[in-house]
């Protein structure tokens, strides 16, 4: 029987079968997926990082105010600098600490920080009427705490800003950083905080600051008028303004809250829908209002 051999192709070494365009596109597809997928994932590692690191600065910031009143007898008071006395607390590095990683405007200018002093709920206009952790002319004692160290707030977020924007624009773009002008003065009568409240949520004007507010200087601080990351107020329209009298809420970039450090040096995450009451009562040292389970 006669036997018939197909001839044999051999592909060469240096042979490459390109992609075909179909190929390519459902490569690129699954690229494209895989970037979908992790990106989020990236980011959400990167903002948790963040937030860690915030936490870290401020039970660092704790610590220090705690050993400051162990030394003393008295919590840093702002006569004496008060933001001054903590850094020292933390050696060369405190300025450092006053900085949030998620904030990138506090790396702008020296004089930046992302955690100030809490002023309470009342009207800042003297010592013996405000009802917060920061005083302007002498320092809180342990004792004066009646509330309890771990349930009155200390220090917490606050957006950095310059004294005055740029321009309009960079204000308007940035809402929370700076203060709104309302349409109307309220008197800065005892009880009329409510008053100043509605006022700041109902009939803001404008953003454009056109004024200094100088958020860690004596007697300023942010406070417990709203709830994190609403719209700062000053007191009136720019002509006519008290602007001794002023709402800084608590703001950050960490999605959904801020970070709160407690005078005892505990840090908790407050979330932007936290009850207004129970925000109040956190801002109070004496008030013997109930702050509830779980800060």
């Amino acid at each position: 029987m006669c036997t018939s051999h197909l001839p044999s192709i051999t592909l060469g070494s240096g042979f490459r079968r390109a992609f075909t365009l179909t190929e390519l596109a459902v490569a690129i597809a699954i690229l494209g997926l895989l970037l979908a997928i992790l990106l989020p994932a990236v980011q959400q590692a990167r903002a948790s990082a963040r937030r860690v690191q915030c936490i870290n600065n401020l039970k660092q910031i704790g610590l220090s105010c705690q050993n400051f009143a162990s030394a003393h007898g008295v919590f840093p008071s702002d006569h004496t600098e008060a933001y001054f006395k903590i850094e020292a607390g933390m050696g060369g590095h405190g300025r450092e600490v006053f900085r949030c990683p998620a904030d990138g405007w506090s790396f702008r200018d020296d004089a930046m920080r992302s955690y100030l002093l809490n002023s309470g709920t009342n009207f800042r206009k003297s010592d013996d009427y405000r009802n917060g952790f920061h005083l302007q002319f002498r320092p809180r004692r342990p004792s004066e705490f009646s509330d309890g160290q771990s349930a009155t707030a200390a220090l917490a977020e606050r957006l950095a800003a310059p004294y005055t924007p740029d321009d309009n624009a960079t204000a308007e773009r940035n809402p929370t950083r700076f203060l709104w002008w309302t349409a109307r003065v309220v008197p800065r009568a005892d009880g009329n905080e409510a008053a100043f409240v509605k006022t700041c949520r109902n009939e803001r004007v404008s953003v454009t600051p056109k004024w200094s507010y100088f958020a860690d200087t004596i007697g300023n601080g942010y406070d417990h008028f709203l709830t994190p990351n609403q719209h700062g107020c000053w007191n009136g329209p720019f002509d006519e303004a008290d602007r001794h009298e002023v709402i800084v809420p608590a703001s950050s970039l960490h999605q959904g809250g801020v970070n709160l450090l407690f005078v005892d040096g505990h840090v908790s995450f407050i979330a932007n829908e936290v009850d207004w009451h129970v925000w109040q009562a956190l801002g109070t040292v004496d008030e013997g209002d109930h702050v509830g389970k779980g800060f």
